[in-house]
C-alpha cells in the first residue's frame, strides 16, 4: 500500500512537472513569434518611410518632363486579328497553307489503326 502511494505521488509530480515544461516551452515560442513578428513589422515600417521619404524628395515637374517626351515607335508589336498598317497590306499577299491533322492530331499510322478500331469517325467508342 506505501508503495503505491510512494509510485503514484512520484508520478502525480512528473506529470505536473512534464505539464509545466510544456507550458514553459509554448510561451517561450509564442514570446519568439511576438519578438520576430514585431521585427518585421519595424523593418517593414522603416522600408515604407524611406520610400515615403525618397517619393516626397522627387521632383514631380522632372518626373513630368520626362513622361511627356514622346518616343519614336518601336517597331513590332501586336495587332489586333482586324487592325493592319499600310506597311503590312503588301505583305498580306502571301497565302498561308493549313493542314489539318485530323481528328487525334499527328499520329503514327499504327496509333491511327489502333484508334480506328475502338472509335468511329466522330470519336464516339464502338
Amino acid at each position: 500500500m506505501t508503495a503505491y502511494w510512494v509510485s503514484s505521488v512520484i508520478g502525480a509530480a512528473v506529470f505536473c512537472a512534464t505539464i509545466g515544461l510544456v507550458t514553459v516551452l509554448f510561451c517561450r515560442a509564442l514570446s519568439d513569434i511576438s519578438r520576430y513578428q514585431d521585427r518585421l513589422i519595424s523593418r517593414h515600417h522603416r522600408e515604407l518611410q524611406s520610400l515615403l521619404d525618397r517619393l516626397t524628395a522627387v521632383k514631380w515637374e522632372d518626373y513630368a518632363a520626362l513622361r511627356s517626351i514622346s518616343e519614336p515607335e518601336q517597331e513590332g508589336g501586336f495587332f489586333e486579328p482586324g487592325e493592319s498598317t499600310p506597311e503590312n497590306e503588301d505583305e498580306r499577299e502571301t497565302a498561308v497553307q493549313v493542314i489539318s491533322p485530323g481528328l487525334w492530331g499527328r499520329l503514327h499510322r499504327n496509333e491511327s489503326e489502333l484508334l480506328d478500331e475502338d472509335f468511329d469517325e466522330v470519336g464516339n467508342p464502338r
